[in-house]
């Protein structure tokens, strides 16, 4: 598929585009890095858990920002992006349903 308008304005909007998603991208993508690294059992002791736990909720920042820059990334139809937004809205929806009805630990 070609690219419409003047030569000039397709390389702005690539220089605009590049600006904006890539970045965004990475940002999802190193945020995810040290969940890698501190996914182990080992880590989880080192860290202790209350540590460890705050550190994983990066996970959603990072599915929120992989969906932003999916829907920036797609040009023309924009189903796809929809679909895994409403997927993680779905399971945010869960998540804070099951967090709300769980009744608080005593001493905790």
């Amino acid at each position: 598929m070609r690219p419409t308008g003047s030569p000039v304005r397709w390389r702005e909007r690539t220089l605009v585009f590049a600006a904006c998603c890539l970045p965004l991208g990475l940002l999802a993508f190193l945020s995810l890095v040290p969940l890698a690294i501190t996914s182990t059992n080992r880590w989880v002791r080192r860290l202790g858990f209350v540590r460890w736990k705050r550190l994983h909720r990066l996970s959603y920042a990072a599915a929120i920002l992989g969906v932003v820059h999916f829907t920036w990334r797609v040009k023309a139809d924009l189903r796809e992006p929809i679909v895994f937004a409403a997927v993680l809205a779905v399971l945010f929806a869960v998540r804070i349903s099951q967090t709300a009805l769980t009744p608080p630990r005593i001493g905790a």
